[in-house]
């Protein structure tokens, strides 16, 4: 996508999607073949977000982004990175089709 840096402080939720829409998808069977749908719904929903949602290292892990700072850090930080980029000879990149906007 063209990303240099992606920077997180350690309080964020950085994730691919919303917690909701990944309980549909990952448990999708379990929750259509309850009796009780919207409880395993509701806990299924529960442990997600314990487990990945509220864990900013998680995304660290997965290398969603590129490091986690304090965010008393971020003033300095981001002067030095906007200066090493000031410098960076742009890449030219492939013409697209479509774009990522949504309509």
């Amino acid at each position: 996508m063209g990303v240099d840096f992606i920077y997180s402080w350690p309080c964020a939720q950085v994730a691919r999607m919303k917690p909701e829409e990944a309980v549909e998808i990952i448990y999708k069977e379990e929750i259509s073949s309850s009796k009780n749908s919207d409880e395993v719904r509701r806990e299924k929903l529960t442990e997600l977000v314990k487990k990945y949602y509220n864990y900013p290292y998680h995304a660290a892990e997965q290398m969603m982004v590129s490091e986690l700072i304090d965010p008393r850090d971020t003033r300095p930080l981001l002067i030095r990175t906007l200066e090493n980029l000031a410098h960076k000879n742009p890449t030219p990149r492939p013409w697209r089709k479509h774009s990522l906007i949504p309509r």
